[in-house]
């Protein structure tokens, strides 16, 4: 008899916003899957929930899991394939396998591939899914920085995004909402405003939101030529207008 599997988000890296129903499935879990970038990196949801699974009786086994952030899709499905493989052998011994992700489950994360590949094969697996703070409402609360108001449209960008696909967007939203670090931001600036933003419009940078090195920045959208995203692990949000503008 197969066993369960249960996604679980644990919040964008602070220990803290992981939620009681993800703590209580990682607390009952008999295999924690764990996702990292390489073999010689740590997993940054596996650290996300140390300090958790210190605090528990009877630690559950941990499979840290390599998801190549590349772009071949060959080598991904690989990995994707490979991964699934592994879960679904411990399925089979009927245990109950806790896959954690940073964030959101179902937004953005590695856990939507393993989970389609092992339905795919196991449509008769029992699934549950435990939503997750994103980084981007994280980072919403970290810079105090509302997302949304009473009809406001909203859109969420990942940074590879191509420019055009990007200024199209940026017409019709009053918020947009960029992840996965960008990298260009003279240019983002540039389509922005060609966009109907303003040198004017609110924006704010997190970078590793929930973690020990967070950074804020705050300022409006003629000040984003001057900054930096170092890492993938940041934030933008940038607002059409200040509502105490309108």
């Amino acid at each position: 008899m197969l066993g369960k599997l249960i996604g679980v988000g644990v919040g964008p890296g602070d220990p803290g916003l992981v939620t009681l129903k993800a703590y209580e499935a990682i607390r009952t879990a008999d295999v924690i899957c764990a996702p990292k970038a390489r073999p010689e990196k740590t997993s940054m949801a596996l650290e996300a929930v140390k300090p958790l699974l210190k605090r528990m009786e009877g630690f559950p086994e941990v499979l840290e899991l390599v998801f190549p952030m590349v772009k071949d899709k060959l080598m991904l499905e690989r990995a994707w394939r490979k991964n699934a493989e592994t879960i679904i052998a411990e399925l089979k011994k009927g245990k109950t396998v806790v896959f954690i992700t940073l964030g959101d489950p179902m937004f953005y994360s590695t856990f939507i591939y393993v989970y389609r590949s092992i339905v795919e094969a196991y449509p008769e697996l029992n699934v549950e899914v435990v939503p997750g703070v994103t980084s981007m409402t994280a980072c919403a609360a970290a810079s105090k920085m509302p997302i949304a108001e009473a009809d406001d449209a909203v859109a969420v960008l990942p940074a590879s995004l191509d420019s055009a696909k990007v200024y199209e967007i940026a017409r019709h939203v009053d918020t947009l909402i960029f992840i996965k670090g960008v990298k260009n931001l003279s240019v983002l600036t540039e389509t922005l405003l060609k966009g109907g933003f303003t040198a004017d419009s609110p924006i704010v940078m997190v970078k590793k939101h929930g973690g020990l090195a967070e950074e804020i920045k705050a300022g409006t959208l003629k000040d984003l030529r001057s900054w930096r995203v170092e890492d993938y692990f940041s934030t933008i949000i940038v607002k059409k207008r200040a509502k105490n503008a309108e």
